[in-house]
């Protein structure tokens, strides 16, 4: 094939692409810093895509095994609230509360950012928990709007912390990391408070995508669904015809902090300023740099 042609594939190829897709970690990490300031987030790692989970207070062994994230950590289900503000606080249903809370601001979003990170984040795993095929998402007949809570910082209490730990059995595997100068623990995360995406389906073309929505959605207005593992936990706020709102139903989790435990049976002495971060975060999904 003749140079020329050759290039004109490539170019042909090149413009055919995508447009440049918006990194929702590093988008993030940029919003962080602007609404708290660049020096907020100098030992954050930030997800890369949305959840509500592996917060603060969340376990890892020195090798970066997860023992627990943290409602499995710090709670017995029954233990585990459902009030926003308790889940924020990370505060039991029994009165104690595991972090202290931080004021923020709100992050806006341009409306690109809220279409990209709604169609091709948020709705699939929406989609996933209400047993519907993602596919969904990819249909131009789906419009998405997505807005924010405020974001703050949370910071773990470490006594309470040492309280809860002791009280596990001498072999579960958290207790034993403890003992054993084994423990890495994310000491502080940053939240976004809420997150709601707002699902616009033109049904004037196609019944059929608002059909499946309206028959998954339908009943469960006021209900909890998912949350299971790592997935996004979301509540059905209201689900009229065309029209679907959704919320996360806990913090969205978009940055932690992981530090080494500093000494056996201990998470003190000096305080947690004298504890050494890690290096890299344990959670992998906390893997982008701010």
């Amino acid at each position: 094939m003749q140079p020329r042609k050759v290039l004109g594939l490539i170019l042909l190829v090149v413009l055919s692409l995508p447009c440049y897709a918006i990194d929702y970690g590093k988008t993030m990490a940029k919003k962080v810093k602007e609404v708290l300031g660049g020096n907020t987030t100098k030992h954050f790692k930030f997800a890369s895509y949305p959840v509500n989970n592996f917060g603060v207070a969340t376990a890892y062994a020195k090798d970066g095994t997860e023992l627990c994230a943290t409602w499995t950590c710090l709670a017995d289900d029954a233990d585990v609230p459902t009030d926003t503000d308790a889940l924020l606080s990370v505060t039991t249903k029994s009165g104690t509360r595991y972090a202290d809370v931080g004021t923020g601001g709100t992050i806006t979003l341009s409306d690109d950012e809220k279409h990209e990170f709604g169609l091709k984040l948020l709705l699939p795993q929406i989609l996933k928990v209400v047993n519907l095929n993602a596919n969904i998402g990819r249909n131009n007949d789906v419009k998405t709007d997505l807005s924010l809570g405020d974001v703050t910082i949370r910071k773990m209490i470490p006594d309470r912390v040492v309280s809860r730990i002791k009280s596990l059995p001498a072999d579960s595997s958290e207790r034993t990391a403890f003992d054993q100068r084994n423990l890495q623990l994310v000491y502080s995360d940053i939240v976004t408070k809420s997150m709601t995406i707002t699902l616009n389906v033109d049904n004037s073309s196609n019944t059929d995508t608002d059909a499946k929505l309206s028959g998954a959605l339908g009943g469960r207005v006021g209900s909890v669904i998912g949350g299971k593992d790592s997935e996004l936990s979301v509540k059905v706020d209201s689900a009229t015809k065309g029209k679907y709102v959704l919320t996360v139903a806990s913090p969205v989790v978009l940055a932690t902090w992981t530090k080494l435990q500093p000494s056996a049976g201990h998470l003190g002495g000096g305080g947690v300023d004298t504890w050494s971060d890690t290096k890299s975060s344990p959670q992998k999904v906390f893997s982008v740099a701010p």
